[in-house]
């Protein structure tokens, strides 16, 4: 029984299926990787510090995503946006982008994309803002999604990091 609950071996060819997201219908499967490898250059471009570069190209990205209609895809584009905007200094639209692009992750059923963006979230709120109650609520949701997926000793460090932020914010030194 267990083996017959396997995916098939083709469908562990593909990153996404490996994470348990459904992997793309075969008609778009090559627009699918290659809007991966444009939203991974802008990535790059934003690692660089050439925000406007990245930008341009993830907008692109983002909107070639919605019209193919592979929601996976749009989460990552959403995602790498709202990482672009956070860089540009545009903290409110990068929120908003952020909160989209969580949402289409959960939708789709990206677990691991919802997770990572839940921490970001917390962490960016953590750092931008006076008030913890947004960030302790958002830290609150990254510790329910990250236990969900079991949580990589990468990302349990990067929460532990995030509730000792949140202590210190609060006064709390003895969490900190």
């Amino acid at each position: 029984e267990a083996v017959a609950d396997l995916p098939d071996a083709a469908a562990c060819e593909s990153e996404l299926a490996l994470l348990g997201v459904e992997p793309p219908p075969d008609a778009i499967a090559d627009q699918v990787e290659a809007l991966r490898r444009d939203i991974a250059r802008a990535h790059e471009l934003r690692l660089l510090g050439r925000v406007d570069e990245g930008l341009a190209l993830a907008e692109a990205s983002e909107q070639a995503a919605r019209e193919l209609g592979y929601g996976p895809l749009l989460a990552e584009a959403l995602a790498e946006l709202a990482r672009l905007d956070f860089d540009a200094g545009s903290i409110t639209r990068g929120a908003e982008r952020m909160q989209s692009a969580i949402d289409a992750a959960e939708i789709h059923r990206h677990e691991a994309l919802s997770a990572s963006l839940w921490l970001e979230l917390a962490m960016q709120s953590l750092a931008e803002s006076n008030d913890t109650n947004p960030g302790a609520w958002q830290l609150g949701r990254a510790e329910v999604a990250n236990a969900r997926i079991g949580a990589s000793t990468r990302a349990s460090a990067r929460l532990a990091f995030a509730h000792g932020q949140l202590a210190e914010l609060q006064g709390n030194d003895a969490l900190a």
